[in-house]
């Protein structure tokens, strides 16, 4: 066999055992509250961009609860993703994962009820009345 056959078939053995494993894990986090205490354990900011900027807060601030990490710009998201990563540790959150759902072929075929050509359809609640000139001046 040559090496070009090797490789391919090493490679319909990945994307087999990648079929095989199903879908990857989805985590979540629950038991956070505003007055749970938190303790950073990162030492070092190695994210880039606007949550770089948010991530900087824990460095600098050093937060003893999540309301101290909200009021220093911090989001709830933050907060999350970080506890899940181990940057930080918040006292009393769980970490869980969940398979996700799997998701059905869109449907293309509903969705012409919001088209904006459709102002004053008969159906419409809030269709203006019809004004009629009866002559009579008001």
């Amino acid at each position: 066999m040559t090496d070009e056959a090797n490789t391919e078939v090493a490679v319909e053995e990945e994307k087999e055992a990648v079929k095989d494993k199903g879908p990857k894990m989805k985590k979540k986090v629950s038991g956070v509250s505003k007055e749970s205490k938190l303790t950073v354990i990162a030492t070092e900011n190695n994210k880039r961009g606007a949550s770089a900027a948010r991530f900087q807060a824990y460095l600098d601030k050093k937060p003893a609860t999540v309301q101290e990490a909200l009021d220093a710009g911090l989001t709830m998201g933050d907060i999350h993703y970080d506890h899940i990563h181990g940057s930080i540790d918040v006292e009393g959150a769980v970490v869980e994962e969940y398979e996700p759902k799997a998701r059905g072929p869109r449907d293309d075929t509903a969705g012409d009820a919001g088209d904006a050509g459709d102002a004053g359809d008969a159906g419409d609640a809030e269709a203006e009345p019809e004004v009629t000139d009866d002559g009579e001046g008001f």
